[in-house]
C-alpha cells in the first residue's frame, strides 16, 4: 500500500515585491523549493486561475489592499475576491489574512470562516515581517 502525498505550495494574494521576497525566504527556510510558493498580485485572476493549483495547497495567505505599480486600486480587486471563490470551495488548508486593513481583514475572515475555512489573521509589520492578531 502506497500512501499518496499531498505536495507542499503555499499559494499568496500579494502585491508588494519586498514582501513576496520575505515570503519567499521563510519558505526556503522550510525546505520548499521557490517553485512552491505561488504569487498573484491580482486578486480577478488569481480567482481565475487558482483552481490549478488549490489542491496541492497547504498554505494560503492573502493580502486585502492591492495596488498597481502606479499606485492606483481597484484594477486588480482585493482579498474578498478570492475570500468570497474560496469560500464556494471544501476547505483544503489554513488560511492566513495578512493585511494592515482592520476592516477588510474581518470581512474577509467572515467570508471564509463562513465557508468553513481555518482562518487567522496577521499583520504586518515594519520590515521585519507578521505579527499573530488575535482570533
Amino acid at each position: 500500500m502506497t500512501s499518496e502525498c499531498k505536495s507542499q505550495e503555499i499559494i499568496i494574494l500579494e502585491d508588494d515585491p519586498d514582501r513576496v521576497a520575505r515570503f519567499r525566504r521563510v519558505a526556503a527556510t522550510l525546505g520548499l523549493s521557490a517553485k512552491s510558493v505561488r504569487v498573484w498580485a491580482n486578486a480577478f485572476e488569481m480567482a481565475e486561475s487558482i483552481g490549478d493549483w488549490l489542491d496541492r495547497a497547504t498554505l494560503i495567505s492573502l493580502d486585502h489592499d492591492l495596488f498597481l505599480p502606479d499606485g492606483t486600486s481597484d484594477a486588480w480587486g482585493d482579498g474578498k475576491v478570492v475570500a468570497r471563490m474560496l469560500a464556494a470551495r471544501r476547505p483544503i488548508a489554513p488560511v492566513i489574512v495578512h493585511t494592515s486593513n482592520r476592516d477588510g481583514a474581518r470581512s474577509m475572515m467572515e467570508i471564509l470562516e463562513d465557508g468553513g475555512w481555518s482562518v487567522f489573521r496577521v499583520a504586518p509589520i515594519g520590515s521585519g515581517g507578521l505579527r499573530r492578531i488575535g482570533h
